[in-house]
């Protein structure tokens, strides 16, 4: 995240000596980097999504299916991680 916050400073707020953003040159190499570290936040973003919710709804699913009683809180509790993912 700090990595990104800089590089997106730096690419939102510097200049050309020309005084244009982001007109090729070193700007567009700065530009480029803020928008691979987003993507990278992103997908880092998406592996935490999966790797914790889908064992929690896995388990949530298996605990349903073994016991013959279930509560409302249970089923919610399985459409609230199938919404998470």
């Amino acid at each position: 995240y700090w990595f990104a916050l800089k590089v997106g400073y730096q690419a939102a707020f510097k200049q050309n000596s020309s005084g244009d953003k982001l007109t090729g040159g070193p700007a567009s190499i700065i530009h480029k980097r803020t928008i691979d570290a987003v993507t990278d936040i992103s997908m880092l973003r998406v592996f935490k999504t999966f790797l914790e919710t889908t064992p929690q709804l896995i388990l949530q699913i298996y605990i349903l299916m073994k016991h013959d009683k279930a509560a409302f809180s249970q089923y919610a509790s399985i459409i609230t991680s199938f919404c998470g993912i």
